[in-house]
């Protein structure tokens, strides 16, 4: 079964809120990870695939694919139940213009608060976070 790593900032409180958001509204069987980009761990695996772009973006990893920016959304949005998975029509819209909206709204994520401890996961959930080295199997 393959599986979806969704590389989001750990500390931005969005983020955060909306990977557990994702989790509630997947789809059967689609299978998505959450990963911390802050973690050493995350940032090991993501430049051995050649992805340099720090934590002010979500990245998803596919199928040894990799998408960034809103394109991730757009791609997360297929594996997830309605009404999030409409995300995925914006993919009819011009890439610059969705990355535009994105940047902006990257740049001020933090104005919906900043993580200072960790964040207690439901049990259900827990397992969906990547935390060690070992769970990076592909």
């Amino acid at each position: 079964m393959k599986r979806i790593i969704v590389f989001i900032d750990g500390d931005c409180t969005f983020c955060t809120r909306f990977s557990m958001l994702c989790l509630k509204f997947e789809r059967d069987g689609a299978n998505i990870y959450f990963s911390d980009l802050n973690l050493e761990l995350s940032k090991e695996f993501l430049n051995k695939i050649n992805y340099f772009g720090g934590n002010k973006s979500i990245v998803l990893f596919e199928d040894g694919k990799l998408f960034s920016q809103f394109d991730a959304i757009i791609e997360l949005a297929k594996y997830l139940k309605f009404p999030l998975s409409l995300f995925h029509l914006l993919v009819y819209t011009p890439k610059i213009i969705h990355n535009y909206i994105y940047d902006i709204f990257s740049k001020n994520r933090y104005l919906f608060g900043k993580k200072e401890s960790c964040q207690l996961l439901p049990d259900k959930f827990q397992e969906r976070f990547i935390t060690k080295k070992s769970d990076f199997h592909f």
